[in-house]
């Protein structure tokens, strides 16, 4: 029943995801451009509203600023204007994924911080409004579960951020590895580690439970 209980938060939850899109393609196509140039800029417009959410929530795992992470998606777009096209892009979702967490390295490295891009941080939100609802009055079972997320957060980034992608945005290792800028057979093992290491606090129907707490609640 817990479950479903989650499913109901989940939904009521939807209306915190960020609805304006910025970027007025419309000022970026007009009447002068050729027909060919229009229908890309079109087609650009209807990626950013289809993936804005997807990398909106991304990117507050690894900076938790709403603002700034709203400024760096419309700059990978605004760049994406100046192509003449998409062709030699082989999976958008996976190119703009990884757009992101560069542009959210750079930022870091801007501010001359030393850092290297597998150690940055990957948030994992803690929802007390969903845990209260879950679980009522029930505080032994509450606790328990706030017991277990923190096994979660305790993890080393990379393994938190490899956990997201594969079991929340269903990615495969392929697709994992281009974003991470790792080989498939590192993120499988990567994967293994966290899911071994979690599996001696809780099931994986809990663990799965409590990632989609975490990530598909609040943020």
């Amino acid at each position: 029943m817990i479950y479903s209980h989650f499913l109901l938060i989940f939904v009521s939850h939807l209306s915190a995801y960020p609805k304006t899109v910025k970027i007025n393609f419309n000022q970026q196509a007009n009447s002068t451009l050729p027909p060919k140039r229009e229908e890309f800029l079109h087609s650009l417009e209807h990626l950013y509203r289809e993936h804005y959410n997807l990398l909106y929530n991304y990117g507050l795992k690894m900076i938790n600023n709403s603002d700034l992470v709203q400024d760096f998606i419309q700059d990978i777009f605004y760049k994406l204007c100046h192509r003449q096209s998409l062709a030699d892009i082989g999976n958008v979702q996976v190119y703009l994924l990884r757009a992101l967490r560069n542009t959210i390295y750079n930022y870091y490295t801007s501010l001359k911080e030393s850092l290297n891009i597998d150690d940055m941080a990957f948030l994992v939100p803690e929802d007390d409004a969903a845990f209260s609802r879950l679980f009522g009055n029930d505080g032994n079972e509450e606790h328990r579960y706030r017991s277990m997320l923190q096994a979660i957060k305790r993890l080393p980034n990379q393994q938190k951020h490899v956990l997201y992608l594969y079991y929340i945005k269903g990615l495969s290792h392929k697709e994992i590895s281009e974003i991470l800028g790792i080989n498939p057979q590192s993120s499988m093992n990567t994967l293994s580690r966290a899911v071994n290491r979690l599996r001696k606090e809780m099931t994986e129907n809990q663990f799965i439970f409590l990632l989609a707490l975490c990530f598909l609640g609040k943020y």
